[in-house]
């Protein structure tokens, strides 16, 4: 007769397991987008260079900029990336950059990364403490980023990493995103997450023609169907952070790009 202790025992190493399997990742996908909150100084080719990529292939992800060489304090930039699945374990990317004087975690994740990425990821993906960074070191910077969740909904593949800023709520981010009359959507996407927070980052469905043209040839280069994106790619909860260690890509010249001054 099994003992009720060792029952238990086994029930929880099972619940351990069947949690684990809910919260890690398959595969990645082709293509995500960060939402990057523009300051004073920022251009172009300092936020694009953060992300290894030229500042003239933003056009198509950001139709509501009509000139590329001026933009708007106080507005946002969308930044394609590739979203991985880390180690199995959440979709993420993990992009490098390099410690320039005056830089600590928080002003790399506040300022340089407009709050796209947080000091414990920082702090959790890197040996240096958060106290002594050295200058020119080279850190691994973890962007979270989401390819959808099926169980909420097969009409969206591409999604937008979006920091909250302080002011917005519920309504605002979903009218701002293209979704006014749907904030029950975004609550699915982002469950348990107070919009009205003024910090961290929520997931959104990117909306318009020129985001649909991107899955469908997305989808075509593949050789998938409609659905199969979302459907082979992602678990629900896998846009969870866990741990992992340093892996960036290779470092850029380009991220010696600073700020205009």
């Amino acid at each position: 007769m099994i003992r009720s202790s060792s029952f238990s025992l086994c029930f929880l190493i099972l619940a351990s397991l069947l949690r684990r399997s809910e919260s890690a990742c398959r595969r990645g996908c082709d293509l995500a987008l960060a939402s990057y909150y523009v300051s004073p100084k920022d251009n172009l080719t300092y936020i694009s260079s953060l992300f290894g990529v030229k500042y003239t292939d933003l056009g198509p992800y950001n139709p509501n900029i009509k000139n590329l060489n001026s933009i708007r304090t106080g507005s946002r930039v969308n930044v394609f990336f590739r979203c991985d699945c880390i180690n199995g374990d959440f979709l993420g990317h993990n992009f490098s950059y390099v410690v320039l004087k005056g830089d600590t975690y928080n002003t790399i994740a506040r300022d340089v990364y407009a709050n796209l990425t947080t000091v414990d990821l920082l702090s959790t993906f890197n040996s240096y403490p958060v106290t002594n960074v050295p200058d020119g070191a080279i850190i691994g910077v973890v962007i979270n980023c989401s390819c959808g969740d099926a169980s909420v909904s097969k009409d969206y593949g591409l999604f937008v990493t979006y920091p909250l800023q302080p002011g917005e709520n519920l309504s605002s981010v979903a009218a701002a995103n293209g979704f006014p009359s749907q904030e029950d959507l975004l609550l699915k996407y982002n469950p348990g997450v107070n919009f009205s927070s003024g910090s961290g980052v929520v997931f959104i469905p990117a909306k318009g023609e020129p985001f649909i043209f991107f899955m469908l040839v997305r989808r075509h280069d593949n050789g998938m169907d409609n659905n199969a994106l979302i459907d082979d790619g992602c678990d629900a909860g896998e846009s969870m952070v866990s741990f992992t260690q340093f892996e960036g890509d290779a470092w850029n010249e380009e991220q010696y790009f600073t700020r205009a001054t």
